[in-house]
C-alpha cells in the first residue's frame, strides 16, 4: 500500500502560518479562544486542508496489484450507474493488471433505479487514497 502520511504531513508544516482571524496570539477581542486556531495562533483549519489534500495521490502512482483505494472519478457521457449525481465523486475500487494483465478499472457504482450496488463504468479515475483502517480494540476489549 503507499503511504502518502509523510507527504501530507509536509504539506501541512508548509502552510502553517499565524491566525488571520486572532493575528497569532490564539484569542479574540474578548479572551476567549480563537475559533478559527483554537487558541494555538496558527492557521490549523488551512494546515489541515493542506495535510487532507496531500494524502491523495495521482492515479498513474496507485498499484494496480487488486488492492482497493478511495478513486476520485470523473463523469463522461458513457458513465454507467455512478455512485453519485455529481460530475466528480468518490468511490471505492481496484484495478487488477498485476495479477491478471488486464488493465481494467473495478469501481462500485450505484444503480438509481433498483437501489442496489453495482459495477460502475465509463468513468475517468482522477486520484486515489488509501483507505484510512479502523483503530484495533486494546486486547482487554477483544
Amino acid at each position: 500500500m503507499i503511504d502518502r502520511t509523510e507527504k501530507a504531513i509536509e504539506a501541512a508544516v508548509e502552510v502553517l502560518s499565524l491566525c488571520n482571524t486572532c493575528t497569532g496570539d490564539g484569542f479574540d477581542d474578548e479572551g476567549n479562544k480563537c475559533p478559527d486556531c483554537f487558541g494555538s495562533g496558527t492557521d490549523i483549519r488551512r494546515a489541515i486542508a493542506a495535510y487532507e489534500a496531500a494524502m491523495w495521490g495521482p492515479i498513474e502512482e496507485m498499484k494496480r496489484d487488486s488492492t482497493f483505494y478511495l478513486i476520485e472519478v470523473e463523469a463522461t457521457d458513457e458513465t454507467h450507474n455512478p455512485l453519485e449525481e455529481d460530475d466528480v465523486f468518490v468511490t471505492i475500487g481496484c484495478n487488477g493488471f498485476d495479477d491478471d494483465g488486464i488493465d481494467e478499472w473495478k469501481l462500485s457504482g450505484w444503480n438509481w433505479s433498483h437501489d442496489c450496488l453495482m459495477e460502475c463504468s465509463g468513468v475517468i479515475p482522477r486520484r486515489f487514497r488509501a483507505i484510512p483502517r479502523a483503530p484495533s480494540l486494546p486486547e482487554n476489549e477483544k
